[in-house]
């Protein structure tokens, strides 16, 4: 805090203005505005040089007040770093009318300003590591559905085949055959199942016929497994506009459909469920996906803490990745 008096001389300050100015000292001071200007430059919150009659204390001495803003402080002549960040609010003081002085609080936000950049810059690094890992957990998906194909599927095929040259040993309504009936009906079932997870895990449809394809499928399968009524529109989204799009893209969206078809399943009690396709100006291209379930409060889902929410995180971060 500074007191100054009508001329701008400097009348009082607290230690906290003189540390803001990294002074040994109150000695060290200046006497004036004048003074001050002389060893001291402001610039703006964008780094552009304050002439002294856009200072704070100037206002307040023309009598105006200033609410705050973010102002840098540097030594006049110093280029050994950047200026000091401070939010400065200044008021005139009144005597009879007339402005006798001004009050000058200024709060430093050096330290707040880099931390919130270190943060920042933290955050681009943790998007493209997210970006990276989106990309490996593509890989070992396809690494995964192959092994599940040619491994498990295959197995599970021979045990029906063998299965069925065994029933032909055994008299027809032995315990025996009905055994087997029931391992093959198991079996069956089983490579069913594991069809639908090389489905989610490769994307084969989508590598084969395009986004528009697998997400009319991926509607399809929801309507089916769940049994709520889901519908795919396409709207405004040409052939030639789905070329466009490329692979990483088209599966970022197509995984982020599928999570919030999945949200839909888990927590939403609806009925209803549409899924709509289109483009917008051009190359741009838009996802919704709309419910008639409870829903969520925004501010929830701004910032997903609880461990059941991070599905709505990875979307977002999906949508970030993909610019």
């Amino acid at each position: 805090v500074l007191i100054t008096d009508e001329h701008g001389h400097f009348v009082d300050c607290n230690e906290a203005f003189v540390a803001f100015h990294r002074l040994p000292g109150r000695a060290a001071l200046p006497r004036s505005l004048a003074d001050y200007a002389r060893r001291y430059e402001l610039t703006d919150a964008a780094g552009q040089p304050l002439p002294l009659a856009n200072w704070p204390v100037s206002g307040a001495l023309r009598g105006e007040t200033e609410p705050g803003r973010e102002i840098g402080v540097r030594r006049v002549g110093d280029e050994s770093g950047g200026p000091w960040m401070g939010h400065h609010s200044c008021a005139p003081i009144q005597d009879r009318g007339a402005v006798a002085g001004a009050v000058l609080r200024i709060r430093d936000d050096t330290e707040l300003q880099r931390v919130g950049a270190e943060l920042d810059a933290a955050q681009a690094q943790l998007r493209r590591l997210l970006a990276a890992l989106g990309e490996v957990q593509e890989q070992e998906r396809l690494r995964i559905a192959r092994e599940l194909h040619d491994e498990l599927q295959q197995s599970l095929a021979a045990i029906v085949i063998e299965v069925g040259a065994a029933r032909r040993e055994l008299p027809i309504g032995g315990r025996g055959a009905l055994a087997l009936d029931r391992i093959e009906q198991s079996a069956r079932a089983s490579i069913a199942a594991t069809r639908r997870t090389i489905h989610d895990l490769r994307l084969a449809v989508l590598d084969d016929l395009g986004l528009v394809a697998a997400l009319a499928w991926l509607t399809r399968e929801f309507a089916a497994l769940t049994g709520i009524e889901c519908r795919f529109e396409r709207a405004g989204l040409t052939a030639a506009d789905e070329a466009r799009l490329t692979p990483a893209l088209a599966a970022n969206l197509y995984r982020i459909a599928q999570e919030a078809l999945n949200n839909v399943r888990r927590h939403s009690g609806a009925v209803h469920v549409a899924v709509w396709l289109g483009s917008e100006a051009g190359a741009r291209v838009r996802l919704r996906i709309a419910d008639d379930g409870r829903g969520i409060a925004a501010a929830h889902a701004a910032m997903p803490r609880q461990p059941e929410r991070f599905g709505l995180l990875g979307m977002r971060e999906r949508v970030r990745a993909a610019g």
